[in-house]
Formats: structure tokens, C-alpha cells, sequence
């Protein structure tokens, strides 16, 4: 699930989400093994500043051109291999070095190699944590006023990053057109998020119920069913040629 940090294509394009995932739950493994698992709205907050403040400079330093793609592979495998090793030892001391190294991996592939700017990679995760923020919030762990603070921070902190930093060469690694069309993205995901959030204690038509049970399968597998949908309807455009007597 690292694979694209280490400059390895995946089987389906759609499975780069699954990289931040990973280092999503690496940084949550530490979070829970120094207890702190209830201050993700900080980390929130480090996190985006980061990618406002250091957005343009933590793109300065690679591992690819330092290393070969078999050898990041290599070394990761290794340290991954290591950190589960210290994790399931049972001693606190060695779950602690295991759950380091393991953050400190993704958080190094994420900034150093990954396909995305460092400072979109860093946005993608402060919008993952304020997913904890409000979480804590529905379950009355932190005040909402907090999570207001928590949350609004990173959706101002993402939206000038991406004003500020998303210029022809970044648009290469971030799909868009225009710092507007980053922002606008950006902010459109958080609007749909918030509107479902009004709506989660209404009954759904269950259509919809449905639709959301299959959702991460429709999304896994969309591209390639829309590749074979395509294929067929061009072999069918194609007139047959007849055989010259």
C-alpha cells in the first residue's frame, strides 16, 4: 500500500488513496501508543501549517534521484518488517520505537518521494485528521468549539496553499488547471462532507443506502469497467472489413 511513494505503479490508478491511508494509520498507531490519540485536532493543525508555511521548500529534497526504485523498496520493506516487529515484542519501550519508525517512514516517503507536491500530501492528511476532529466532537471528547477551530484552520490553511503554491510546475503533480481549480476542489470536498454531516440523521431513500454500501468498490473498479466499456463500444464503431474477391 506504499507503492506509490516508491515509484511503483499500481494495479488500479485509483489505489494512490491507499498510500495515504497507510501513512494515515502509521501516524495513528503512534498517536494511540503515546496515548495521545485524542489530540489529532493538533495534529491537525501542525500538519496543515506545515504544508502552508514549508509547502515550497520541503519539495527542495528527493530520495529518488539519491536511490533506485529497488532500493527504496528494499529499505522500506526492511523498516516496516522492523517497526511490526518492535510492535507486537508487547515491551512499551519497543511498540514506541516500532510505532516511530513506522510514521517516521510514511511521513519521509510522503514529503520526499511522493507522486503528489509535499504540501498537497500534507493536506491530504490534516483533512484526515479533522475527520478524527470531528469524530471527538460527536462523541463530546472535545468541545465543538475546538473542533470548529481545529477544522477551520486546516480549510484556510489548505485553500491559501493552494492560491499560493499551486503554479504550472505544481499543477503537473496536482492534476488541476489553475490554483482557483485546486481551491475550488478542495473546498467543494469539505462542502459535500459538511452537507452530508446535516444530513446523517435523516432517513435515506435506500437507493442511496446502497450506493454508499458499494462505494469504495464502485470507485475501486470504475476505471477499469469504463476502459472495457470503451474498448467495446469502439470495436463496435469499427466497420468490419469484408474480404476482396
Amino acid at each position: 500500500m506504499l507503492q506509490d511513494l516508491l515509484g511503483l505503479r499500481s494495479g488500479l490508478p485509483v489505489m494512490w488513496t491507499l498510500t495515504y491511508e497507510m501513512v494515515f494509520y502509521y501516524l495513528v498507531t503512534l498517536l494511540f501508543m503515546a496515548g495521545a490519540q485524542r489530540r489529532s485536532g493538533p495534529v491537525a493543525v501542525v500538519v496543515a501549517g506545515a504544508a502552508l508555511l514549508l509547502g515550497p521548500w520541503a519539495a527542495a529534497w528527493s530520495l529518488r534521484p539519491e536511490f533506485t526504485v529497488r532500493q527504496l523498496v528494499a529499505g522500506t520493506a526492511l523498516v516496516v518488517v522492523v517497526g511490526l516487529l518492535f510492535l507486537l515484542t508487547g515491551r512499551r519501550a519497543a511498540q514506541m520505537t516500532g510505532a516511530a519508525l513506522l510514521a517516521g517512514l510514511g511521513l519521509v516517503l510522503m514529503i520526499a518521494d511522493g507522486r503528489s507536491t509535499p504540501w498537497e500530501s500534507m493536506l491530504i492528511l490534516a483533512t484526515m485528521f479533522s475527520g478524527t476532529v470531528i469524530y471527538r466532537a460527536e462523541r463530546g471528547q472535545i468541545s465543538r468549539s475546538a473542533a470548529w477551530a481545529y477544522c477551520g484552520f486546516v480549510i484556510v490553511a489548505g485553500t491559501a496553499a493552494g492560491l499560493l503554491y499551486d503554479d504550472r510546475q505544481a499543477q503537473i503533480h496536482t492534476w488541476t488547471a489553475s490554483p482557483t481549480a485546486w481551491a475550488s476542489a478542495f473546498l467543494a470536498g469539505w462542502a459535500l462532507f459538511g452537507v452530508a454531516m446535516l444530513l446523517r440523521h435523516r432517513r435515506m431513500p435506500a437507493a442511496l443506502t446502497w450506493l454508499g454500501l458499494v462505494s469504495f468498490s464502485v470507485y475501486l473498479l470504475h476505471r477499469p469497467l469504463i476502459a472495457a466499456m470503451s474498448w467495446l463500444m469502439e470495436r463496435r464503431a469499427i466497420p468490419t472489413a469484408r474480404p476482396t474477391s
